[in-house]
C-alpha cells in the first residue's frame, strides 16, 4: 500500500477529493501498489498502458481514473466489458460516480449497450450509442455498433477501457474481440487501458506489445490470501501474503476431518471475519440442495421486506430469513438482484452459487468454498478440472480491496492423492493459463463475413492480410516456420460457402457483401439461419398474415408468438448447420421428455420445423415460452416441464427474443421496395411473396419485444412509455 501519489500522477484536484475516486485511510491516501504504479505510468496524463494485476488489487479505479481524464478533457470513452450483467453493474456505478460531478447530471451522457438493447441513463433507447461521453458495452455489441455503415477511420477522441481483456484468447467469444482490437489498432484512440487478472508474463508481454501498449505489471496481492485443500488426514495450503513470496506448507491431522461441503460451511460462518461465505458450485441443483440443507440447521433471525411487484420465490425468501441465499442462472432477474442487493448490505451470511457471481461482479465476501472444483463435460461426457483461470478469479472475489475482512481464506477438498495433485495445480496462483488463439481457421466463417460486410476489405488477399495482422496471427508465426499459410484454404472455403449462400458477391476486382449479408452480419446470425426462416416465411407468410390483428379482428398474436419461438429453437442457430451452435436450449428443457403440447399439435402445418414432435427441446421450450409471454401464472410455467424454473424460461426467452430481432432486421432489409429484384434472395424475387413477408416484419420485432418481457399483447404498450428516469 502507498499513502502517496507519484511525481507528475496527472490526477485533477475533483478526483483526489472525491474520496469514491480516491481511496483513503482516515485523511491519508491509501492506493494499492499498482494503482501508484499505473499512476506513474501515466495512466491519468493519456498513456497507452495494459495492467496485470491479481484480482484483489483496485484494477477497475485505474480505469475509472481515465475516465476522469479523458472526461476532465472534453473526451468521450467507451467501457468494454465481459458479460451483459457486468454491463449493467458498471453502467449503474457509472452514474453514481460520473453523472452528477463530471456530466451535470445529463442522463442521456451514459449509454448501455448490451445484446438486450441500447439505452440512456434515463431509460430511453438510443440508435447513436457511439455519441455518448461514456457507453458501457459488451465487446461483441461495442464490434456491432462499429460495423453498422462501414467501419469509422477515426476513433482517436475516444478513450477504451478494456476489462478482463484476456477474452481476446477465449475459445468461443475471442475471435470478435480480437477483430475489434485488430478494427481499433487500425482507427486509433485518444487513449487505451487494458485491465487483466490472469496473464502470464510472456502473454501480457505479447498482448501489450500486439497494441503497441506499456505494460504495467505487478503479481503481488494486496491483502493475504490462504488457499487450502483439505483431505482425510492431512492440509495443503497456499498462502500469498502481501510483499512476500508465496508458501505452501503441509498439515498432517491425527485423525480424520469432516469433509463434507455443509460441515465446512457452518464451522466458518461461526466466525465473522469468514462471512460472508460464498460456496461455489459446479451444478446448479447443488446451490439448491446445499442451502436447503444448512438452512434445516437454522432458524430465522431476519425479516425479510420484498419491494412492491417483486415475485421471489417462497423457499430462497424462507432462507434468506436465515441469512441464507442460492444464486444461479436458473433463478429470475427479479431473484438474482434481491439476492445480490441482500448481499451488498451484509444481510446474507451463506450464497451457494455458480460462478454466475463471480464474473467480474464485486460483492463483500469473506471466505469461500467450493463444493466441487470439475464440471461435467457433454461433449466428452466425464468430469474435468475447471480452467486455471476460472478457478483464480473465482478464489480471488474473497479478501478484496475495500472490504473489511482482512484476509481471505479458500477452502477446496480432494478423495484422494491423484485428486490432491489436481488440487494443487489450481492451487498455484503464481501461474497462470497461457492465452489461447482466439481467432482459429475452422472458425473463419462469421469472422470473414464481418470483415467483408464491415467493408474492412475488398478482395481475398486483403482478407487474408487482415487475418495476419491479429494477435492469434502473430502468436502462430512465432510458433510456426510456415507461419499462417495454411489458414488460406480455410478462408478460400468460408468465402466460397458465403457466396454459395448469396451473402458475398465477388467479381473479378472486388468483393462485396450482398443486402442480405451485410445484415445477417449485423445481426450476428448464422447466415444458414436467416435462409431458414426466409424459407419458412416464404411458405406459411399468408397463413401468418391471418393471424395478426386488423380492422374487425383481434388475430391470435399467441399463436402467431408460439410458431415463431418454435422456428427460433429448431433453427440452425441452436443446432451444427453452418458451424458450431450460436446458443443452447438449457438442458432441463432439451433433456426432458416431451410434454403434453396442444398447441403444437394444433398449429402442427405451420412449423417450420417437421415433424415438430422429433425435437423435444424446441417443442417444450416453446410451449414454455407461450406461458411466459401470454402472462400465465408462475406456478404453471414452473409445473410444465419438470425441474425448470422462472428463470431458465426467462433466459431462453432473452434468447428467442434476440434470435427473432434479427430475423426482423434482415426481413425488413431484404423485402424493402427499393431493393433490385436481383439483390433479393430467390425465393423473395416474387413481388406478392415479398409482400406478403414484409407484412410481418413489424409483427415479428412485437413477438419478440412479447417474448422478452414476458407479457400478454395487450399489455405491451407499457413498455414504450417515456419514463423521466430509468424504471
Amino acid at each position: 500500500m502507498k499513502n502517496e501519489l507519484p511525481n507528475n500522477h496527472g490526477l485533477y484536484e475533483n478526483v483526489i477529493e472525491n474520496r469514491h475516486l480516491m481511496p483513503r485511510d482516515g485523511d491519508n491516501i491509501s492506493i494499492t501498489d499498482i494503482q501508484y504504479d499505473a499512476l506513474a505510468a501515466g495512466v491519468a496524463r493519456g498513456a497507452d498502458l495494459l495492467i496485470s494485476a491479481p484480482t484483489s488489487t483496485g484494477k477497475t479505479l485505474i480505469g475509472w481514473w481515465a475516465v476522469c481524464s479523458a472526461l476532465n478533457a472534453g473526451a468521450r470513452v467507451v467501457y468494454l466489458v465481459s458479460y451483459r450483467a457486468l454491463a449493467h453493474q458498471k453502467f449503474e456505478e457509472v452514474q453514481r460516480l460520473f453523472l452528477g460531478s463530471f456530466l451535470g447530471d445529463d442522463r442521456s451522457s451514459i449509454t448501455c449497450a448490451t445484446g438486450d438493447g441500447v439505452e440512456d441513463a434515463s431509460g430511453r433507447k438510443t440508435n447513436a450509442p457511439l455519441s455518448s461521453r461514456i457507453l458501457i458495452a459488451t465487446y461483441e455489441k461495442f464490434l456491432g455498433c462499429l460495423s453498422t455503415g462501414g467501419p469509422p477511420v477515426d476513433l482517436t477522441d475516444i478513450c477504451f477501457i478494456c476489462d478482463e481483456v484476456q477474452l481476446i484468447g477465449e475459445k468461443n467469444r475471442g475471435q470478435n474481440v480480437e477483430l475489434l482490437l485488430t478494427l481499433l489498432k487500425k482507427t486509433g484512440w485518444r487513449q487505451f487501458i487494458g485491465l487483466s487478472a490472469v496473464l502470464d508474463d510472456p502473454d501480457a508481454q505479447a498482448l501489450a506489445d500486439w497494441l503497441n501498449l506499456n505494460l504495467v505489471r505487478n503479481p503481488d496481492r494486496e491483502k493475504q490470501i490462504t488457499i487450502e485443500c483439505r483431505v482425510s488426514e492431512k492440509n495443503i495450503e497456499f498462502i500469498s501474503k502481501p510483499q512476500e513470496s508465496p508458501v505452501w506448507r503441509e498439515n498432517t491431522l491425527k485423525k480424520p476431518q469432516n469433509l463434507s461441503t455443509s460441515y465446512i460451511v457452518e464451522t466458518l460462518s461461526k466466525h465473522s471475519e469468514h462471512r460472508p461465505v460464498i460456496v461455489f458450485c459446479m451444478r446448479v441443483a447443488d446451490t439448491f440442495d446445499l442451502a436447503e440443507e444448512v438452512g434445516m440447521n437454522r432458524s430465522s433471525s431476519i425479516q425479510v421486506d420484498v419491494p412492491n411487484g417483486w415475485d421471489i420465490d417462497l423457499s430462497l425468501l424462507g432462507l434468506l430469513g436465515k441469512r441464507i441465499a442460492y444464486h444461479n442462472a436458473e433463478l429470475s432477474e427479479e431473484e438474482r438482484l434481491f439476492v445480490e442487493m441482500r448481499l451488498a448490505a451484509g444481510q446474507v451470511e451463506i450464497v451457494f452459487a455458480t460462478s454466475t457471481l463471480a464474473a467480474g461482479v464485486n460483492f463483500p465476501l469473506g471466505s469461500a468454498v467450493f463444493s466441487s472444483w470439475k464440471r461435467w463435460n457433454f461433449d466428452r461426457r466425464r468430469h474435468e478440472l475447471i480452467g486455471r483461470a476460472e478457478f483464480q478469479n473465482m478464489a480471488g472475489r474473497v479478501g478484496r480491496m475495500g472490504q473489511a475482512t482482512s484476509n481471505g481464506l479458500v477452502i477446496m477438498t480432494a478423495s484422494n492423492e491423484r485428486e490432491l495433485g489436481e488440487a494443487k495445480y489450481l492451487m498455484d496462483f503464481e501461474r497462470h493459463d497461457q492465452l489461447e488463439s482466439g481467432i482459429a481457421p475452422e472458425d473463419f466463417g462469421p469472422l470473414v463475413l464481418q470483415i467483408i460486410a464491415g467493408k474492412l476489405c475488398g478482395n481475398r488477399d486483403q482478407v487474408f492480410d487482415l487475418l495476419r495482422s491479429t494477435l492469434s496471427a502473430a502468436r502462430e508465426i512465432s510458433r510456426n516456420a510456415d507461419g499462417v499459410n495454411y489458414w488460406r484454404p480455410y478462408m478460400d472455403r468460408q468465402i466460397d460457402r458465403l457466396i454459395a449462400l448469396g451473402c458475398i458477391i465477388e467479381t473479378p476486382y472486388r468483393m462485396t457483401a450482398t443486402t442480405l449479408g451485410e445484415v445477417v452480419a449485423r445481426s450476428g446470425l448464422k447466415p444458414e439461419t436467416a435462409i431458414y426462416f426466409i424459407d419458412g416465411f416464404s411458405k406459411f407468410g399468408a397463413q401468418l398474415t391471418e393471424m395478426l390483428p386488423s380492422g374487425d379482428s383481434e388475430g391470435n398474436e399467441d399463436d402467431f408468438g408460439f410458431i415463431l419461438s418454435h422456428a427460433a429453437l429448431a433453427s440452425p442457430e441452436y443446432g451444427l448447420m453452418g458451424g458450431a451452435a450460436a446458443r443452447r436450449i438449457p438442458w432441463r428443457i432439451s433433456d426432458s421428455p416431451l410434454v403434453d403440447n396442444p398447441p403444437a399439435r394444433k398449429l402442427s402445418s405451420l412449423l417450420f420445423s417437421q415433424p415438430w414432435m422429433g425435437d423435444r427441446g424446441a417443442a417444450n421450450g416453446a410451449l414454455l415460452l407461450l406461458l411466459w409471454f401470454s402472462g400465465s401464472p408462475r406456478k404453471d410455467i414452473e409445473g410444465c416441464v419438470s425441474g425448470v424454473r422462472l428463470g431458465t424460461v426467462q433466459t431462453m426467452a432473452r434468447d428467442v427474443s434476440w434470435v427473432l430481432n434479427g430475423i426482423s432486421e434482415v426481413l425488413a432489409a431484404i423485402t424493402s421496395p427499393a431493393l433490385a429484384e436481383e439483390s433479393k434472395p430467390p425465393l423473395l424475387r416474387d413481388p406478392k411473396t415479398a409482400s406478403i413477408v414484409r407484412r410481418l416484419v413489424r409483427a415479428v420485432k412485437r413477438q419478440a419485444a412479447r417474448i422478452s418481457t414476458g407479457l400478454p399483447g395487450k399489455a405491451l404498450w407499457l413498455t414504450n412509455l417515456d419514463l423521466q428516469q430509468r424504471p
